[in-house]
């Protein structure tokens, strides 16, 4: 997929590394990277932040801790934010000891004070805290902030933390024009003529998507019969070298895939359960059984001889599955 950025032949929403963005170290720079890059202030005050990872700001985060939110530098870091005011002596002592440890693993923000919302849960009416998120899209002349965005709630009115990972709840934010927005629909009018032809190129995305994994779990298809059909040569052949070789890098194939567990089943019974398992992932009949049920989907858009096909290839298959009894039992 990198290379695939790289050439300019895909799009993609959220560019490779934008989780970096997540990141609540970057509102530390935001106010110096506006006034560097754009020569200006920004529109709407970020939260004080400051990352540890420098001197001066740790320092003063070890002085004002009791005003301030500790959280990770990144998300996938492990740690839950810790307010500083909930912190007892003893405890604040030994948490400023583990962050000049590795300073830059923390960042410390202003601890704001939330709005709350009426939230209905359990047949009633509860206050939560709430914080909104705002979406901004790029097109041709720069950025547009979209109307209404994302309302996020607390689990509780105890804890200052909105997260959904953390029990809280999300709904759409829509914001209420001043008048009827007139209809529009990229659907053609019903009194348009239809153009019969099966050579359209008009594809839906619904019919673009089931393509895509027909080609997808026929690749898959092709793949398995093709190791299959390798090892099963090596092995109906006498042992030299090379048959060795082959053998060995058979070996490896199928152990990459799962087939050969810890308990190195022989190279035989795993090409058993590539061939009759049907919970083997990528297996004969898994990958069959995948790519009859996309075509079912595609039935208008292939041939009735290439339907009748897939669909007698996934009964014989399926109809030979109990020569393989017990696969859960050797495969990991």
């Amino acid at each position: 997929m990198v290379q695939a950025v790289r050439s300019g032949n895909v799009a993609i929403a959220n560019a490779l590394g934008s989780g970096l963005a997540e990141s609540p170290a970057d509102a530390a720079f935001l106010p110096g990277l506006c006034r560097v890059l754009l020569g200006e202030e920004l529109k709407i005050p970020t939260v004080a932040t400051w990352w540890c990872g420098q001197p001066e700001p740790l320092a003063y985060v070890a002085d004002h801790i009791s005003e301030l939110v500790i959280k990770p530098t990144f998300p996938a870091m492990p740690g839950e934010p810790i307010f500083g005011a909930s912190l007892g002596g003893k405890q604040r002592e030994a948490f400023l000891d583990r962050m000049r440890a590795a300073p830059g693993h923390f960042v410390a923000q202003e601890q704001v004070a939330l709005s709350t919302v009426p939230v209905w849960a359990d047949g009633k009416l509860h206050p939560r805290h709430m914080v909104v998120r705002v979406y901004a899209a790029r097109g041709g002349k720069g950025y547009t902030v979209m109307p209404g965005g994302l309302t996020r709630v607390s689990a509780s009115l105890e804890t200052m933390v909105v997260s959904i990972q953390r029990g809280g709840g999300s709904k759409d934010t829509w914001v209420l024009g001043g008048s009827h927005e007139p209809p529009f629909s990229l659907l053609r009018p019903a009194a348009h003529p239809l153009d019969v032809s099966r050579a359209t190129f008009e594809l839906s995305s619904r019919v673009a998507d089931n393509l895509f994994w027909l080609g997808r779990y026929t690749e898959r298809l092709e793949a398995a019969a093709r190791i299959v059909r390798a090892v099963l040569a090596r092995l109906s052949q006498e042992a030299d070298s090379a048959g060795i070789a082959a053998l060995n890098a058979g070996t490896d194939i199928l152990t990459s895939l799962g087939y050969m567990g810890e308990r190195r089943t022989t190279l035989e019974r795993a090409l058993l359960a590539m061939i009759y398992d049907p919970d083997a992932p990528n297996g004969l009949v898994w990958s069959i059984h995948h790519v009859r049920r996309v075509a079912w989907l595609l039935r208008d858009r292939i041939s009735p001889d290439t339907w009748l096909i897939l669909n007698q290839l996934d009964q014989q298959f399926s109809a030979n599955t109990s020569r393989w009894p017990g696969a859960a039992t050797t495969r990991t």
